[in-house]
């Protein structure tokens, strides 16, 4: 189950390397407003790459770099943010509670697996047509499945909770309820993919 590490990790990065505590207060209608400007910079983004890609660091790109800025700045205020630095401390909180969410749902799709998987192999075990060397080997999986969880998840449950410090139950809760909204401003209105194991759904 080492999996655990991947989401958890990142999420660590994060919350080691952004300043949570700044920023106001996080409302519903903060984030609508945070929604609209990161879908608008999301849309520019490839014409604000193409338009400023050949840069090459000399005085003369001052000009292109800064009007990049400037409507980098226009969209967010218009979006309703005060400044650039507003949305960015908005972007961090927001962030770090959607990641608690993404990442204590992957553990429990993790703890899903985990219990899946052993009630298969139980399965086999108990199944008299079920050679003996291939039980041996199911044995040996299910005893390392089972070390695996026990060396990882509290590893991933420490880092759960040391963003938890981090953030705040009022954020947490705002982003609860418009994750969905949140989400597909992220992935730009993808689905989630069905996800199963071992034929069950997860």
């Amino acid at each position: 189950m080492q999996l655990y590490k991947v989401p958890i990790l990142i999420l660590l990065i994060a919350s080691t390397t952004c300043g949570f505590f700044a920023g106001p207060k996080i409302t519903d209608q903060v984030v609508a407003n945070y929604i609209k400007a990161y879908t608008r910079l999301k849309e520019k983004g490839p014409e604000f790459v193409q338009r400023y890609a050949h840069g090459t660091g000399a005085p003369s790109d001052m000009g292109p770099g800064i009007e990049g800025y400037v409507e980098i700045e226009r969209i967010i205020k218009e979006s309703g943010f005060k400044s650039y630095q507003e949305f960015v401390e908005v972007n961090a909180k927001i962030g770090l509670a959607y990641s608690q969410i993404e990442g204590r749902q992957f553990m429990n799709e993790m703890d899903k697996m985990h219990s899946i998987g052993n009630e298969e192999i139980d399965k086999q075990l108990a199944d008299p047509q079920v050679p003996e060397e291939v039980k041996a080997q199911l044995r040996e999986t299910k005893r390392n499945m089972n070390d695996n969880m026990d060396k990882n998840k509290p590893w991933a449950e420490g880092v759960m909770k040391g963003a938890e410090l981090m953030g705040d139950s009022e954020t947490m809760e705002v982003v609860r309820r418009n994750a969905a909204a949140i989400r597909n401003a992220y992935t730009g209105g993808i689905a989630a993919p069905e996800r199963e194991f071992m034929g069950h759904k997860l």
